[in-house]
């Protein structure tokens, strides 16, 4: 894969991963809420449909994978960008190299007409 592709990669498993634990972090909230304002209403008498109480356990699981997943982005970009600074660091390498073989070279000291 090349570094652009793990770049793009990592980019869309971090923010990914982010959506997915903001996602559920407010559904679960949420349905907390819900259920508060149905125990409010309950109690002071007023006729409410039931609702079962939440059920924190796959808003839980997803709000975990969607870490695992930020995480393995982070790792993908950290790879790219490590790939990348050796590549900038052998093309300067290769440049320093280059130009010294031209110093190197012998010359004319004096240009022909």
């Amino acid at each position: 894969m090349t570094i652009r592709g793990r770049s793009v990669f990592g980019a869309l498993l971090f923010f990914g991963g982010l959506l997915l634990v903001t996602y559920f972090g407010v559904s679960k909230s949420s349905a907390r809420i819900d259920y508060r304002r149905f125990l409010d209403r309950k109690a002071r008498g007023e006729q409410v449909q039931e609702i079962p109480p939440p059920s924190t356990g796959a808003a839980n699981v997803m709000m975990a994978v969607g870490a695992l997943m930020s995480l393995g982005g982070v790792v993908f970009i950290g790879v790219a960008v490590r790939d990348m600074a050796a590549q900038i660091g052998e093309a300067g390498s290769h440049a320093e190299n280059q130009l010294q073989r031209e110093l190197m070279q012998n010359r004319d000291p004096k240009p022909k007409p």
